[in-house]
């Protein structure tokens, strides 16, 4: 476990990880969580003087370069072989169709900025949670890969994965 707490730091384990003695002990990084990593980049903006991403800075738009260093960084990590885990909070939010029709749904807490990276990134979206059959939880845990409802925001690149997997 190494605690992380700025950008900055998240970089210089980056260029650890890099180093083949390092590669040869890890095969996996989980970012625990991923909201705290998407917020410390958000920061170095605000160092620079950047209010709202999505204005510009950093000579063109802000939004572009805080996406490509945040890509930039963890596809660094898949190409050197390691299997990269994003962990973030759930929330619920209501949905509004173009219809008007409403409904809930739960997802991830990281920001939609950052979320909206994640899924480019990702092969694999899922919500871990108990499950509920129609007389309340079962006892058993549940990874949720696809669902049919939209009442999860997950998803998979694999068709061949089920749905949903049981921990076990």
């Amino acid at each position: 476990v190494q605690d992380v707490t700025t950008w900055g730091e998240m970089k210089s384990i980056v260029r650890e990880l890099k180093k083949p003695e390092v590669r040869e002990v890890y095969k996996s990084i989980i970012i625990d969580t991923v909201d705290l990593a998407a917020d410390s980049l958000e920061n170095i903006c605000s160092q620079l003087g950047i209010e709202n991403i999505g204005d510009g800075g950093w000579t063109n738009n802000g939004w572009t370069k805080y996406k490509k260093e945040f890509e930039t960084t963890f596809r660094t990590l898949t190409q050197l072989g390691y299997a990269v885990v994003f962990i973030s909070h759930e929330k619920e939010k209501t949905i509004k169709l173009q219809s008007g029709k409403e409904y809930q749904q739960i997802g991830s807490s990281v920001q939609s900025s950052a979320m909206a990276i994640i899924e480019n990134i990702s092969d694999i979206i899922g919500y871990a949670h108990p499950e509920i059959g129609p007389d309340g939880p079962t006892g058993r845990r549940i990874l949720s890969l696809r669902s049919n409802d939209n009442s999860i925001r997950c998803g998979c690149r694999f068709s061949q994965i089920a749905p949903e997997i049981e921990f076990s």
